[in-house]
């Protein structure tokens, strides 16, 4: 049984096992009419959690097989043939019509584009019984990247308050705050998601910052903030963490926070 590795977001991994017969193959799977095959299916979770994930969403519900709803689909006529959740797969081999079939496993809500609590986590693959032996894995992985924002607590001396608001095209005109929670974006691959970082010093003074950041779905990204003194001047450091290495963006001083 062959499992794919995911990144970051490791979820689960359901794995198909196909076994069409032939004139050579046991006494068992002789007995199978002639143009069928025989399925089994088995099922092993993957865990590559990152430590910090764990807050409002649980992400151990997303790894835990027994959560998902399983499809087997006929390609041909587009129909449900078999449901199942993912801890109660058929214990014996399932005999399959020669044909092209597709596997799907899901869990959670698909109509959640942002979320502290929720996320969606899908996985498909097509394969075809024909008189052949083969093995066939899906794995599930999410449709939205991770965001964890952190500040420094240095901020707090030389800003009264400061936020930082997400944007993205599922979102359409809406947006989400950071409330200490990590966000779930539902996102495509590669977007381009907006983020608004609104400070505003001792002094009542706000200024609102934007930058950009490419972002994918099983991807997480940490966003730190710190505060930094320049030539007199007060501003802000922008690192992101998308691995085990801090990346440095920019360093952002508004001009008219002099001090």
């Amino acid at each position: 049984m062959k499992i794919s590795k995911m990144l970051l977001l490791g979820m689960a991994a359901l794995c198909l096992v196909a076994v069409s017969c032939s004139s050579s193959d046991s006494d068992e799977l002789s007995t199978l009419e002639p143009g069928t095959g025989s399925v089994a299916f088995q099922v092993a979770p993957i865990a590559e959690f990152a430590a910090e994930a764990r807050a409002v969403l649980n992400e151990d519900d997303y790894r835990n097989p027994a959560n998902y709803d399983v499809q087997l689909i006929d390609n041909a006529t587009g129909q449900v043939k078999e449901t199942w959740k993912g801890n109660a797969l058929p214990a014996e081999q399932l005999k399959l019509k020669n044909g092209g079939y597709t596997l799907k496993a899901f869990y959670g809500d698909p109509t959640v584009v942002a979320s502290t609590e929720k996320m969606y986590v899908y996985g498909e693959t097509a394969f075809n019984v024909n008189s052949d032996q083969q093995e066939v894995s899906v794995t599930c992985t999410p449709t939205c990247a991770r965001v964890k924002v952190a500040f420094d607590a240095a901020m707090d001396t030389y800003y009264a308050a400061y936020s930082v608001r997400f944007s993205t095209q599922a979102l359409g005109v809406g947006s989400i705050v950071w409330s200490g929670s990590p966000i779930y974006l539902k996102v495509a691959q590669k977007e381009s998601v907006k983020a608004t970082i609104s400070l505003t010093d001792k002094n009542s003074k706000t200024t609102s910052i934007e930058r950009s950041y490419e972002m994918s779905p099983n991807q997480g990204k940490l966003i730190q903030f710190k505060p930094v003194l320049q030539g007199g001047q007060l501003g802000i450091t922008i690192t992101v963490d998308e691995s085990t290495n801090d990346k440095p963006i920019d360093i952002i001083i508004p001009s008219e926070w002099i001090l």
